[in-house]
């Protein structure tokens, strides 16, 4: 450390201490949070799930309602457009959060498949790192996740995992030097260290 004639720190010396210490704490923080967002479990922003289809607990297998009024949303609709009016001889109480009936004879046990986006404001730690943000399409909202390929990435690359540099240097059997050697049928040799023109005279 610096000091004048007096003994007292150098402020140039005490400036740059503390801003090496503020960029290793920057590179540390961007290096956790590139990590937290590349082994966040998806799972815990968005799931697939397969719940009980309208058949599975309805009495006698028969198809089964929600509740009476969306039974009698469903006979109104019919009557408005004169098809065939639905029955309730399945019941109600639907339930599409439930397991699927093993002996279900419409869905054989399978159920239904559906999509299941978990409350954002439950989203802590890693899971509200990878969430993104929701797009409105055509279709309906998009959930939007952090890149967890290119989170990975990022950490592979501050820790010098990959070598991105290509070198012609080297002996003759270097890759490159001989698949350029194929590519040209030989027709012009390559030298991996050409001499200068210096060392020809």
């Amino acid at each position: 450390m610096l000091t004048d004639g007096s003994g007292a720190v150098s402020r140039r010396s005490a400036r740059g201490c503390r801003g090496s210490a503020r960029t290793e704490i920057e590179v540390d923080a961007v290096l956790r949070r590139w990590w937290d967002i590349a082994t966040a479990n998806a799972a815990d922003v968005i799931q697939y799930r397969h719940g009980a289809c309208r058949y599975c607990y309805g009495l006698g297998h028969l198809y089964q309602w929600r509740s009476p009024r969306e039974f009698d949303e469903a006979v109104a609709e019919a009557e408005l457009k004169k098809h065939c009016v639905p029955t309730c001889d399945g019941g109600f109480d639907y339930d599409h959060t439930l397991s699927p009936h093993p002996r279900c004879p419409e869905c054989s046990g399978q159920g239904v498949g559906r999509v299941q986006a978990n409350d954002t404001e439950q989203l802590s730690g890693s899971a509200l790192l990878l969430y993104n943000g929701v797009k409105a399409t055509k279709d309906g909202l998009e959930i939007k996740p952090r890149d967890r390929d290119k989170a990975l990435e990022n950490v592979a690359r501050h820790l010098g995992m990959f070598n991105d540099k290509v070198r012609l240097q080297g002996g003759a059997e270097n890759p490159l030097s001989l698949l350029i050697r194929q590519i040209q049928g030989s027709a012009m040799p390559v030298v991996a260290n050409p001499p200068d023109d210096e060392d020809e005279e």
